[in-house]
């Protein structure tokens, strides 16, 4: 970072808090109040902010402190007059106060370098401190959440960070008091809000252990001074939160950093799409739990602290397409909507058992099967139901054709299989991996950190996902059947029979309930995951070859299931010609318009509807582009689904349709579907093929 730049950080947590000035501003401000001390001296609550937050706290013996910003050294000498033994190391914001803080030690017999701030990214190595005090400095810096982010950086494991900052509610005060000239002022600031406080100590890993709000009279007379100590004395601690000068935060750095960032930005968030990659190179920290239906990462017994690698491969908070597509193909796509192609076919396998095997045209499974038989991979990674439990899908290695040809097939219910990466690292490769768009961007992410789990994993296939349902969902249609547990089950698939399938499921008692595709899917609105309408990528963007079902009346009135198949990278290509060459795949190249024609709908519920409804969380993923604009109509029809899917989720709406039949419900259903499709179909449509994306480093 240059010398005196505003820096933003690498992720930008909450950019909304950078602001414009510099810190060449602050240090300009400060060279510029040369009675800085004899000002300050005459301000009670000047030397409070140490008195007060002294015994909130204890130094180790022998202790590393760093004090930023020291200003003219007053803390410094103070704590060094209580911890004698203690070692500190001093930043300042400007260059006189480095000046004078080097004077104040000299007179005190104090040993403490002092560097000039220049920016966010401090010149010392993680962990470097076992005590970090900053007194009146978080309003100064253009980028609170990061400078705290990198206090934490600073701290040994448990360290303590001592903070103090003003109350927003004294903004007013300040600007009077310099107006007046009865003090230095506060140069360029922003007083920063408590809870966007919190939310960053949380981001950095610092748990919160006291916090004080102190100071009602700052100045004045001494009767007026002893009546504002009366009144701290007096008052609630929750209401001088509010109304008193100075918060006080004294925060330990978590031993366990890489879980409590995970938990602050992702879990806590709502943001994890259960995609399995957190878990599985957790090293057994981490784990699933299924909670109301749908599954959640949760800490483990096991004591050893979760790697860092966890939260930096998760592609639930973070995940930089923009990036992504220049590791593994080079470049840039030209088109946000599509992704990277080489080349759009449509095709399906050539051989017809295999076909109809398959979910859509049997593409996928033909690629495995071939890549196997050529010696290419030595097995596939990819899911199978009833592996363990017949309603469950599970993610394995398969390694030969008839356990390829056991894993084929859609499946519909949330699974994480990226939990298989638990193992990956310990089986024969290479191998080949068959993924979600979560689960891939997961492992590219991986791969790009060389990663030891992912280093087998030489070819990757994945199909279009649109959306996807709870684990509930399947509870609910057997309910509805008069079916009381999945135990039940002895087989479950997702599209069997005919393209584009039905859902079929045999029970122990013989008994076998089925329902078509578009019925079956009456059970979106009300058992939709939350990450199938976060993620921005429906079309598998990151994979080798892609591939979806060709929804064209050109292609459904012919049956047997035709799939569009996209060749992302070289590799995807050379391996779909040498499949054609080999009459293994009938493929036809077709123009990427035509590809837009097919998945016009989900391809704006994705490009359009993800960035929407991210924009309308507390906190949103960052995939590094967005649509640079969406027209105001489209939003409407977003709050249109909000109302939907928000009614769906609520228990009285899942209890009757529980209760409706069937034949009623999946009809209904299925004209209520394509009834909104066709009345939302013009704005969902217009302007789609021509929207302009602007990445967040352009």
């Amino acid at each position: 970072m240059a010398f005196w730049e505003v820096g933003t950080g690498s992720k930008g947590y909450d950019r909304g808090t950078v602001k414009n000035w510099t810190l060449r501003d602050v240090a300009a401000h400060w060279d510029h109040s040369p009675n800085y001390d004899a000002q300050n001296a005459a301000i009670d609550s000047y030397m409070r902010r140490f008195r007060d937050s002294a015994p909130l706290c204890a130094f180790p013996k022998n202790a590393r402190v760093l004090d930023c910003d020291c200003r003219t050294g007053n803390g410094t000498v103070f704590f060094s007059e209580r911890y004698p033994d203690a070692r500190f190391t001093c930043v300042a914001m400007a260059p006189t106060f480095k000046t004078r803080a080097e004077a104040n030690f000299a007179k005190h017999g104090i040993q403490a370098p002092v560097t000039v701030m220049t920016a966010c990214r401090l010149p010392f190595d993680d962990a470097s401190f076992d005590v970090v005090l900053s007194y009146e400095t978080l309003e100064h810096v253009p980028w609170p959440t990061e400078y705290i982010e990198e206090l934490g950086r600073l701290l040994t494991g448990n360290g303590t960070l001592v903070l103090t900052t003003p109350n927003t509610l004294w903004e007013p005060v300040h600007a009077l008091s310099a107006f007046l000239k009865f003090d230095h002022g506060e140069g360029p600031h922003r007083m920063v809000p408590r809870r966007e406080i919190l939310a960053a100590f949380a981001h950095a890993g610092l748990e919160v252990v006291t916090e004080k709000t102190f100071v009602l009279v700052p100045a004045g007379p001494n009767w007026l001074l002893v009546i504002g100590y009366w009144l701290e004395k007096m008052l609630p601690k929750w209401f001088l939160r509010m109304i008193a000068l100075r918060r006080t935060f004294v925060c330990k750095k978590s031993t366990d950093l890489w879980w409590h960032k995970l938990k602050a930005d992702v879990i806590d968030t709502h943001l994890d799409t259960a995609c399995g990659t957190a878990v599985g190179i957790s090293d057994g920290t981490l784990a699933y739990q299924e909670q109301n239906g749908a599954l959640s990462i949760v800490r483990t017994s096991n004591p050893a602290p979760v790697p860092r690698a966890v939260y930096d491969a998760c592609p639930a908070r973070f995940c930089d397409y923009p990036a992504l597509n220049r590791f593994v193909f080079g470049k840039e796509p030209q088109s946000w909507l599509t992704g990277t192609v080489e080349q759009a076919y449509i095709g399906h396998a050539s051989d017809e058992a295999l076909r109809r095997a398959g979910a859509s045209g049997g593409v996928i499974t033909q690629a495995l099967i071939h890549l196997l038989e050529k010696g290419c991979i030595r097995g596939a990674v990819c899911l199978r139901m009833g592996n363990t439990d017949p309603w469950k899908a599970e993610p394995v290695v398969a390694r030969t054709r008839e356990e390829i040809l056991a894993c084929a097939q859609s499946v519909y219910s949330e699974t994480p299989v990226n939990t298989i990466l638990a193992t990956l690292a310990q089986e024969e490769g290479p191998l080949a991996y068959v993924g979600l768009p979560d689960q891939v961007a997961g492992i590219r992410k991986l791969q790009q950190m060389e990663h030891p789990s992912v280093r087998h994993i030489k070819y990757v296939l994945g199909p279009y996902t649109g959306t996807q349902m709870t684990c509930e969902a399947i509870r609910s249609f057997l309910r509805s059947n008069g079916v009381r547990s999945e135990r039940e089950i002895t087989e479950l698939r997702y599209r069997a029979g005919e393209w584009p399938g039905k859902l079929k499921i045999t029970l122990k008692n013989g008994r076998v309930l089925s329902a078509d595709k578009f019925h079956y899917n009456y059970l979106i609105p009300f058992f939709i995951t939350r990450g199938c309408r976060q993620i921005p990528d429906f079309m598998n963007e990151l994979t080798d070859i892609s591939v979806g079902d060709a929804w064209s009346p050109r292609y459904e009135k012919q049956g047997g299931g035709f799939s569009v198949v996209l060749a992302r990278s070289a590799q995807g290509k050379d391996l779909l010609e040498s499949m054609r060459s080999a009459g293994l795949l009938t493929l036809n190249e077709i123009p990427t318009d035509e590809v837009l024609a097919m998945h016009g709908h989900m391809l704006d519920f994705k490009k359009r509807g993800s960035f929407i409804r991210n924009s309308w969380k507390g906190v949103a993923p960052e995939y590094g582009y967005r649509p640079a604009h969406i027209p105001l109509p489209r939003i409407m029809i977003e709050w249109c689904l909000w109302f939907f899917f928000t009614a769906g989720s609520t228990r009285v709406m899942r209890w009757t349709v529980e209760h409706l039949p069937l034949c009623v419900i999946g009809p209904v259903f299925t004209i209520l579907r394509k009834s909104w499709k066709a009345a939302s179909k013009p704005t969902k449509r217009r302007g789609l093929r021509e929207m302009k994306f602007v990445t967040d480093d352009a």
